[in-house]
């Protein structure tokens, strides 16, 4: 199977779209922070709880601010890779639900998702529109369909970490800018 190329990326790591993006990860992170270790009692959580939902998003969080802020990497695979691997956590995040509805939801939304992130930063999508608007249909779905009327503090400081996290992806998506290349 041979795709076609449609472009070749690279990241305005000085623009709106950029800035809105680290400022989006920095508050998903300090919000995650707060919820696990400020409101949450870490022992009544399980090994995995601990590590899909609080340890592995940090290091991915943090990790992403590094490498957008400190080492300012033009690395559209990275970053996407490294939004692929947020649709991972979030996807086996909803395993911890319990919720069937959200389980088949996320493996079906959080795994298109990757792709289609994946396909637009290695240019065989036409636009990255495609890829930013998983994302942030993603947020919108979290928020609006389910039971968030339900949740106590610490549930809505970690949803609302989530959504930004999201974003934050979704603006580095629309922070990646075609450029010329030779095929």
């Amino acid at each position: 199977m041979n795709l076609k190329r449609y472009n070749r990326y690279q990241i305005d790591l000085t623009g709106k779209w950029a800035n809105a993006s680290l400022v989006c990860m920095g508050t998903s992170v300090f919000l995650l922070m707060l919820r696990y270790f400020g409101l949450t009692n870490l022992a009544d959580l399980g090994f995995g709880s601990v590590l899909f939902l609080v340890v592995l998003p940090l290091m991915l969080g943090i990790g992403q601010l590094v490498i957008l802020r400190l080492l300012r990497w033009d690395a559209p695979g990275i970053h996407a890779i490294l939004a692929a691997v947020l649709c991972l956590l979030l996807m086996i995040g909803t395993f911890f639900t319990g919720s069937t509805l959200r389980i088949l939801l996320g493996i079906l939304w959080y795994g298109l998702s990757a792709v289609t992130i994946l396909a637009c930063a290695g240019g065989y999508l036409p636009g990255r529109l495609p890829a930013a608007l998983m994302l942030w249909i993603a947020g919108f779905v979290r928020l609006a369909a389910f039971d968030l009327g339900a949740l106590r503090l610490s549930g809505w400081i970690g949803e609302l970490s989530v959504l930004l996290a999201l974003s934050a992806y979704a603006c580095l998506i629309m922070a990646m800018q075609p450029v010329k290349f030779h095929t």
